[in-house]
């Protein structure tokens, strides 16, 4: 989805839960580099738009020329929305064992 500022880039959901753009909000994009939970209590399915400037991961803008909200202040200013941290479950996936595959 296009942004309506030079700059600035656009992420939109449709139709989704909120524990589905929860998890989605992991990324290079908005510079969360945590799993993300949803706890805010609300159930059905929302379309959400937002807008914001680009980060690098060290947290300064990409784009030197552009203007605007953080993907945080964006998450918060534009769909009211805040990330805090906890302590939660988290799916994880173990490898304890591999081996080559046996020649048949």
């Amino acid at each position: 989805m296009p942004a309506n500022t030079p700059g600035h880039l656009s992420l939109g959901a449709r139709d989704v839960t909120m524990g589905t753009f929860a998890a989605g909000l992991t990324g290079p994009v908005s510079n969360v580099d945590r799993p993300e939970l949803d706890q805010t209590g609300l159930s059905g399915t929302y379309d959400l738009v937002m807008e914001f400037v680009p980060e690098s991961p060290s947290g300064a803008p990409t784009n030197s020329g552009a203007s605007g909200p953080t993907f945080l202040e964006a998450l918060t200013e534009q769909l009211g929305l805040e990330l805090m941290p906890r302590r939660g479950p988290v799916d994880v996936m173990v490898l304890d064992h591999i081996e080559h595959p046996s020649a048949n």
